[in-house]
């Protein structure tokens, strides 16, 4: 929106500013055309009696013109907004900017978040005065009232890591509501909860004000509204303040009804009203009411007990057509005339009894019969009849309510109703043709998810076909280098390990998933699917580790080389043999998939592209081709939902650009956490290749086995087992570059990483603790300390688990005070050494850089993989997830050794449900040949 100055705005303007500070306030708020108002501020930010209460109004009120869109802000930006940011700083370098304006200025800005990456490239100098303001806010927190600090806070949330001031403003805030949290407001503790909340992570400072706030807001509830109350509850939950949250549900329920009690009336009345034109309907009807219902229950009858002829003929039709083998192709007409012949028979059958009783009940009562029309089509064909809605004959119900004697209206809907026995027929045919034919389930994608799916649906008595749009199979899954988790497990049992699915949801539900029951699903299926890997395929999962948020040792790998190349080339191996000896699997490689099919709302099969030619196959689908870590391009999923992390590198492989994601979206499946990105803190850095777009990952085992990480300096500073998001926050407060150091202790529980990595060149053997010092460019006595410090806090920790004076995490105390100063304690720990062995010990050490990891987000599923669509809510009838493409399972963070468990787990779900989805229940599947006879089967 352009400007242009007019002059019948000055006489205005001039009354507005010979007004008292208050009285020209409210007039700015008062200009509720966006012209009047940018016309006022425009002429006048620069003169002299447009002091800091006017500068503070114009910006509030043209945040809430922005935030309402009434006002284009990037346009404001190239106008307005510059002259008012000069004016700030104009402001701030002459001290000129009370509390109160500056206060309303950071609310301003808070309030628009959304818009400041445009409005710093129309206003580069923009953060410079955001800077200076939260600067001011923090030396004057003093002079503010409770409302005000609450304010800041709120604003300080929405704005963390725009500028450094503002998070280092948030301490001095935190600090004054400490004090003030009594004479707060409930929307003022609403606000302040929300904010600490969103503050904890990057701030941990903050987390001081939580006690304060959570033992004020119970007294103050009833001051907020149905908004804060939410905003509280969500605070609550976030920051585990259970009993809280608890308390407010209850209160936001009572609140809830309360507003809807109208709409609740309102739904009544409608009700009423609609029951009230049915009786009317029917009254008009009595005459002939029973005669036509007579006949329309007969032909219902004679429908009903030809149902179980088209359910022996369907059966039959199944078995005659999933005959069909690799190379019979050609044959497969000739084999499906006779079908085709017994389903047309009994389609006719069908179509006079059906004609006869919606003819009758179309004419008793057309909404109702056409209504039970469609229950008994769904019933009858298991078939999805979307398309029914966009023919319903709404116009034949209501005309035939109010003109019940028009004769031509009857006739129409029997048309109606024939020509709808016809589709559905055509419908039944069709899917039959598309789907059953083929006998056999699609899996796209080759890593462990796509396998294991693959290998279930073998186990399962199905078919498989597996497409990878890669020259060779494995994904990411290969590059997993810590190992799969499960509790419960044989291994753990024979170890003694005190962990079972309950002890795990819990663990993997403080580390950051969200949805209880797929938490429940990847949980208690880990020790079933663990034990599988170990019986059916021969693999050595040994070895048993705790990683960062894990309360037990469960992480299984082998004695040697990566656990994700070993179980995943295992499983292809196996899905190989298969394919090689008999008709029961393909793998297509090289073959890019573009495109889902669909038959109605249901899919049943897709396109893809291989040697410049389209395919297509039919079939349910399985989507497991990964997630979008490596999708970097101007309109990729990263671009849209992460772009601050376009410029760091990544661990995934070319192949990783979400395809799974993006068809699903074109066909109408839901998505969820898309935003939720995991950063992972030890990418290795190559000394000869440090800006490497895509780097090696350092197994989280390595410092599961006693790893410690160390800044510039030589010191510690976090958790080397808390979560990944906690650890990589800790590595950008601290300076770089970092290193992972392994004593030989730790070094030799993992040697065969600690040597693989060292001949890629990511990490590096030292003889002594003192070469490592050199190196470093550290004196050795930093070196000494740190284990010194480390070795102390371990031993005292074992001595008295309980008496530590930090928090740790996830729960307890620990002495260890250089992560316990971080608010999330190291309590677990591993293979330390006395800091006076350090100059003569051997270390395996390696520079480390935050890289992008993992995708959380991904395709919305059920607990049993099913796609669900974005407008019903429903599942997506044929189509499954599995592995990082399916989103929701690990909420915003993921713990370590639960990728692999999600493919596995996921994997089988989705395998079975697709199996379940083709030959129906699980007692009527095929008989399926057990592991041990497909390796007989494939030699």
């Amino acid at each position: 929106m352009g400007i242009r100055l007019c002059e019948e705005a000055r006489p205005w303007l001039s009354r507005a500013m010979g007004k008292s500070h208050g009285d020209a306030s409210r007039m700015i708020f008062k200009a509720k055309s966006a012209a009047r108002l940018l016309k006022l501020i425009g002429q006048e930010v620069d003169s002299k009696v447009f002091d800091h209460i006017h500068l503070a109004a114009a910006f509030s009120r043209l945040a809430k013109l922005g935030q309402t869109r009434q006002l284009m802000m990037t346009d404001v930006g190239s106008l307005v907004w510059a002259r008012m940011v000069a004016r700030l700083h104009s402001m701030l370098r002459e001290d000129t900017l009370g509390a109160r304006a500056a206060v309303n200025i950071f609310w301003a800005h808070g309030k628009l978040h959304q818009e400041l990456e445009a409005l710093q490239r129309a206003v580069p100098e923009m953060l410079t005065a955001l800077g200076a303001t939260a600067a001011l806010i923090a030396d004057k927190v003093e002079e503010m009232t409770p409302q005000e600090l609450s304010i800041s806070l709120w604003a300080a949330a929405r704005l963390q890591d725009t500028a450094p001031e503002v998070n280092t403003a948030v301490p001095a805030i935190a600090a004054c509501i400490l004090h003030q949290a009594g004479d707060m407001t409930g929307q003022d503790l609403s606000n302040s909860l929300w904010a600490v909340a969103k503050l904890q992570d990057t701030v941990p400072t903050v987390l001081v004000t939580m006690q304060a706030l959570v033992t004020c807001i119970p007294s103050k509830i009833s001051g907020m509204q149905p908004e804060g109350l939410r905003m509280s509850l969500w605070a609550a939950a976030e920051l585990g303040e259970d009993g809280l949250a608890n308390h407010l549900k209850r209160e936001l329920a009572e609140a809830d009804v309360e507003a809807g009690k109208v709409e609740v009336d309102a739904k009544a009345l409608t009700a009423k009203e609609k029951r009230d034109e049915n009786a009317s309907l029917l009254t008009n009807l009595k005459s002939c009411e029973k005669v036509v219902l007579g006949v329309g229950v007969f032909f219902a009858l004679a429908q009903g007990v030809s149902t179980p002829a088209i359910a022996m003929f369907t059966a039959d039709s199944i078995t005659t057509l999933t005959g069909v083998k690799d190379g019979d192709e050609a044959h497969m007409l000739d084999d499906m005339v006779p079908t085709l012949i017994k389903i047309g028979v009994l389609a006719a059958i069908q179509f006079l009894f059906a004609f006869g009783w919606q003819t009758c009940l179309a004419w008793s009562a057309a909404k109702q019969a056409l209504r039970w029309h469609r229950s008994f089509l769904e019933v009858l064909f298991c078939l999805d009849v979307s398309w029914y809605d966009e023919h319903e004959p709404a116009g034949v119900a209501a005309r035939l309510e109010t003109d019940i004697a028009n004769v031509y209206m009857l006739f129409g809907g029997m048309m109606l109703a024939m020509w709808n026995d016809i589709a559905c027929i055509s419908g039944l045919v069709s899917a039959m043709a598309c789907v059953f034919p083929a006998n056999q389930v699609i899996v796209v994608g080759g890593g462990l998810a796509g396998m294991s799916a693959a290998n279930t649906v073998i186990e399962l008595g199905g078919r498989s076909l597996l497409l990878d749009k890669s020259s060779f199979c494995g994904g990411n899954s290969t590059k997993a280098t810590s190992g799969i988790n499960g509790a419960g497990t044989k291994t753990q049992k024979g170890k003694s390990i005190p962990d079972n699915a309950e002890i795990f949801i819990a663990d993997t539900l403080k580390g950051g998933a969200k949805k209880p029951e797929l938490a429940k699903v990847l949980c208690a299926n880990s020790a079933a699917d663990v034990d599988w890997l170990v019986d059916k395929f021969d693999l050595d999962l040994s070895l048993v580790a705790r990683l960062g948020g894990h309360s037990q040792p469960r992480t299984h790998r082998g004695k040697e080389r990566f656990p994700g190349m070993t179980i995943t080339y295992a499983l292809i191996q196996m899905l190989e043999k298969v394919a090689e000896k008999t008709n029961r699997a393909r793998i297509i490689t090289k073959a890019e998939v573009f495109k889902l099919l669909q038959n109605g709302s249901a899919v049943v099969g897709c396109e893809y592209k291989k040697a410049g030619k389209v395919v297509k196959e039919f079939g349910p689908m399985v989507l497991a081709s990964g997630g979008f870590g490596a999708d970097f391009g101007a309109d990729s999923l990263l671009a849209t939902y992460r772009p601050d992390l376009l410029h760091l590198p990544t661990t995934n492989g070319e192949h990783c650009t979400g395809d799974a994601i993006k068809m699903g979206e074109a066909i109408g499946a839901a998505t969820i956490d898309l935003e939720w990105v995991q950063v992972h803190p030890t990418g290795l850095v190559k000394p000869d290749d440090p800006d490497a777009k895509v780097k090696f990952l350092a197994a989280e085992a390595l410092r599961g086995v006693g790893g410690i990480v160390l800044d510039a300096n030589g010191d510690r500073f976090c958790n080397e087992l808390g979560r990944r998001d906690y650890v990589t926050g800790e590595m950008w407060k601290n300076k770089p570059p970092f290193r992972l150091c392994l004593n030989k202790a730790a070094a030799d529980e993992i040697i065969w990483h600690a040597k693989h990595y060292t001949g890629r060149g990511v990490m590096k053997f030292y003889p002594t603790g003192e070469d490592l010092a050199k190196d470093m460019g550290v004196p050795l006595q930093k070196l000494v300390d740190a284990h010194q410090k480390h070795f102390e806090a371990a031993k005292k920790q074992e001595k008295d688990p309980d008496g530590g004076p930090f928090p740790a995490y996830p729960s307890g105390k620990t002495w260890d005070e250089p992560s316990g100063k971080t608010g999330s304690g190291k309590k677990f720990f591993h293979n330390i050494i006395d800091g006076s062995k350090v100059s003569t010990e051997p270390f395996y050490v390696a520079i480390i850089t935050p890289v992008i990891h993992y995708c959380m987000g991904g395709l919305e599923c059920t607990v049993d993989a099913e796609c669900i669509d974005k407008k019903t809510g429903k599942p997506i009838p044929g189509l499954y997830v599995a592995g990082e493409a399916a989103g929701g399972i690990h909420g915003n963070n993921r713990l370590g050794g639960n990728s692999l468990l999600d493919c596995v787990v996921f994997g089988r779900v989705a395998g079975k449900a697709a199996c379940n989805f083709t030959f129906g229940a699980g007692e009527k599947f095929k008989p399926c040949p057990v592991p041990k006879e497909l390796k007989e089967l494939s030699k």
